[in-house]
Order: structure tokens, then C-alpha cells, then sequence
């Protein structure tokens, strides 16, 4: 029973070579272990185990067939986006492949010469599906077995990096799909101590722990405050985690999560591209890349915008950090496709001293932000300040007295700011690009409940 254990792969190899009617393969270097159904342990097979650490499939995911990309006409309406389809599926911890083999014809000794058998199985293998059919079964016989097969235990540790769900799941792959399925799998158990995820199926071919996509959208709450002209605060309140960044001209940190989280330790208060903090994020199991077809299994009335006009709001709306704090509205939601509403004001000092200790208490981490702050529109080369407010009953659009649309954020709020300008040229371009390109990762605008 070989087995071999790379940093990308890990392999292993069990032949049943003289039926010793083993009920469990224990693959140490793999630390994997499978429990044999008796239809298994006695069967002239062998079994074959690849753990790979990431999914080999998600490229069946993201793109689709070349004939069905090449015969989608284009278009720029991204209202008709549905609400009631199956999420995507994230597989966290890595995957592992168990597949059956047939065994090639073995070799006979007579009077001192070896006689092998050439045939196909000699260059390659043939792989059984499980249930293994009944000799001479047609299609609705072999469908019957497949119904009543005994499932298999397995058993595979998940990295210490990975987040595991309050509710795990766990998938096999479909071949004809391209999909994930969670049919056949039952007995679904982590151990919290040594993280051993334990299952039983009655699929084999490529298994995981899956987790939806979007399980951490819409976002509810976000907020971006400078703390001097290099850097500033981001806090992106999820559907299960409070997560504080820090944005400089050095990167972006993950300074804390509220819970505590110690499956990311590893990433506090290191400065990294943005693109690869969120697939950081992503390997650890907090998804915070959405794609448009992550507003399947959301609530209704969620709408992705635009990305042409997103991204370019997000790199308009960096001209403002410097000096003003950022905050979503109420009213971004309703607005359609094509048109954001965020909110701003300048930066204030916030939190207050204990008098007792005469430290700093400990703020709400939103308590800054009220609805009395500012409100501008955004649309293709339209940006204009607004009446709207967050405490109003409906989203007045009409712009502000002695006010006038202009072609940028910038134009549109030092108009009446002498200190607008002065303040962005004392600022680092290279973090307001980096804050940028984060928040177009995570589009804010897309995939929050403001």
C-alpha cells in the first residue's frame, strides 16, 4: 500500500491482492482512512487516493463552455439576474479523489518462466464505478444496487487555516454536471480538537467540505475613515464577522475579526496586494470575491451593478479619502443597476474617555456614521450631490441648492471645499489605488443591504 505526501499533492494506493478482508485502509502518510463496505473488502480492485489542498475543478465553475460563451450575445442589462437559483459552492480545506481500479491480470509462474498477460490495463488504468455493478446486470439492475449500496466511511484531516462552518457540508463532484452534489452523504461530524472531518458516502470520485459562496453576503455595514494622509480604517461588517483592515501605501492588513478567529492568525498585521489578502480570505473560508451569480439564494431585491460604472466609482471615490470619511446609504440598493448613493463627511475624532481610568472606551465600531451625513449619486459620468438623506421616508435625487452635476467625486465635493485639493496632493497615490482596488474586489455597492 504505497503512499507519497507533497506541499500540492498526496498520494496513495491500497491493491487487494489476496482478499484479506480489511474493513479499514489506514493511509498514514495521509492521514486519511476509509472503513470497506463488505462488497469492497472482498472484491479484486484497488482503491486510489489523491488529496489535492485546493479545488481542481473550480475552473468548470468560473468559465463557462467556449460554445456557450462564443453564442451569448452581448449585453448590458444586469437587472434580470434571478434570486431563486442554487448558490455557488466554495470547497474549503482541499479535496480528496477516491477512485476504484480495475487490477490488471496477474502473472503465472510456469516451470520458471514468468507468463504476464498484455493488455490495455498493461499502459493504463480502467476505473469501476461504485456500486460495483452485478455481473451481467442491465441498467435498471444496476441502478437498484446502486440504491441500497453499502455507503464507505472516510475520514481526512482539514488544514488549520480553514474556518469550518457551524453546519459543515459535503459534496462529490458530477462528472455530467460539472456540479457539486450533496446526495448519498450523511454522518457529517468535525472533531473540534484534531479537525478530522468524518463522513460516509456512497459516491466516490472527487469529495469536500463545501460551503455557499455568498453564506457571507449581503454585507451589512462598511465604512472607510482616513487616519493620516497614507492610510485609513475599513470595516466590513459580514453576515458572519466583523473584519477591520488597514489600508497604506504598504498594502492591506487584517488587523482584527470580532469573533475572534484563530484559523487566521496567520494574516493579522501583514500587509499584502489587495487580490491576495481576499484569496487569503477565501482559502480560509470568508468569500469576499463575489460574482454576480452570487445573488442566487439572496434575498430578493438584490441587483449587482454595473461593473463598468462600479469600478470606476470605487477609483472616484478614493479622491474623497483623504479627507472624508465613506459610508453606504440606505437608498444604493433601490437604485437600480446603473446608479450607487453613498454618504460622506469629514473625518472627526471618535471615541470618548472613561472617566473612571480615563482611557479610551471602546466605540461602536459604526457610531460615527448617523444619518444626517451627505449623500452623493453616482451614475456613467454623472456624479452630483443630493438631497437624500438615510432618516428621509423616500430618496430624493434632486441635487443640493447652488449645487451642479460634475463628471467626478472630486469636482463635485471641492467645489465647496477649499481644502479638498490641497489635502489629495499631500496623499499617497499609491494607497488610495490600493483602496480602490479592494473595494472593487469586494463590491460594496453590489452586495450590500444598503
Amino acid at each position: 500500500m504505497p503512499d507519497f505526501a507533497h506541499s500540492m499533492c498526496k498520494f496513495g494506493l491500497w491493491v487487494n491482492l489476496k482478499n484479506p478482508r480489511l474493513k479499514v485502509i489506514d493511509w498514514s502518510e495521509l492521514q486519511t482512512t476509509q472503513e470497506l463496505p463488505k462488497s469492497l473488502a472482498l472484491a479484486s480492485v484497488s482503491i486510489r487516493v489523491l488529496h489535492f489542498p485546493m479545488d481542481i475543478h473550480l475552473p468548470y465553475l468560473d468559465a463557462p463552455e467556449p460554445e456557450a460563451k462564443a453564442a451569448a450575445p452581448p449585453t448590458e442589462d444586469y437587472s434580470g439576474l434571478g434570486n431563486t437559483a442554487e448558490p455557488n459552492v466554495l470547497v474549503l480545506g482541499g479535496m480528496i479523489m477516491i477512485e476504484l481500479l480495475t487490477l490488471p491480470p496477474s502473472a503465472k509462474k510456469i516451470k520458471g518462466w514468468t507468463l504476464r498477460p498484455v493488455t490495455e490495463l498493461t499502459h493504463t488504468v480502467q476505473r469501476i464505478e461504485y456500486p460495483i455493478p452485478p455481473a451481467g446486470a442491465d441498467a435498471e439492475a444496476a441502478k437498484a444496487a446502486a440504491a441500497t449500496a453499502p455507503p464507505l466511511r472516510l475520514t481526512y484531516p482539514l488544514p488549520s487555516h480553514v474556518v469550518v462552518p457551524a453546519d459543515p457540508s459535503v459534496g462529490w463532484w458530477d462528472e455530467e454536471t460539472k456540479s457539486w452534489k450533496t446526495v448519498g452523504v450523511t454522518q457529517i461530524s468535525v472533531d473540534p480538537e484534531s479537525r478530522i472531518l468524518s463522513f460516509t458516502s456512497t459516491r466516490l470520485g472527487s469529495l469536500a467540505m463545501l460551503q455557499p459562496t455568498n453564506i457571507d453576503f449581503p454585507y451589512v455595514n462598511w465604512l472607510l475613515s482616513p487616519t493620516d494622509r497614507t492610510s485609513c480604517k475599513f470595516l466590513l461588517q459580514t453576515q458572519r464577522y466583523l473584519l477591520e483592515m488597514r489600508i497604506s501605501d504598504k498594502g492591506v492588513a487584517l488587523k482584527t475579526t470580532t469573533p475572534e478567529l484563530p484559523q487566521l492568525s496567520h494574516l493579522l498585521n501583514k500587509n499584502m496586494p489587495p487580490t491576495t489578502l481576499v484569496l487569503s480570505l477565501r482559502e480560509c473560508g470568508i468569500n469576499l470575491s463575489p460574482t454576480d451569480s452570487d445573488v442566487n439564494g439572496l434575498e430578493a431585491g438584490m441587483v449587482p451593478k454595473q461593473p463598468p460604472i462600479e469600478n470606476v466609482a470605487y477609483s472616484q471615490m478614493m479622491s474623497l479619502l483623504p479627507r472624508y470619511s465613506l459610508a453606504p446609504s440606505k437608498w444604493n440598493r433601490s437604485r437600480g443597476a446603473a446608479k450607487m448613493i453613498f454618504r460622506f463627511k469629514v473625518k472627526t475624532e471618535s471615541g470618548e474617555l472613561d472617566l473612571e481610568t480615563g482611557e479610551a472606551k471602546e466605540p461602536d465600531p459604526f457610531a460615527e456614521v448617523d444619518d444626517s451625513w451627505p449623500a452623493i449619486v453616482f451614475a456613467d459620468r454623472y456624479v452630483c450631490r443630493v438631497k437624500a438623506l438615510d432618516s428621509d421616508s423616500t430618496c430624493d435625487e434632486s441635487p443640493l441648492p447652488e449645487t451642479t452635476a460634475h463628471s467626478t467625486a472630486l469636482e463635485c465635493v471641492a467645489v465647496d471645499d477649499e481644502d479638498m485639493r490641497p489635502e489629495l496632493g499631500m496623499s499617497s497615490r499609491l494607497y488610495l489605488e490600493l483602496a480602490a482596488q479592494l473595494l472593487t474586489k469586494l463590491r460594496v455597492f453590489s452586495f450590500s443591504k444598503m
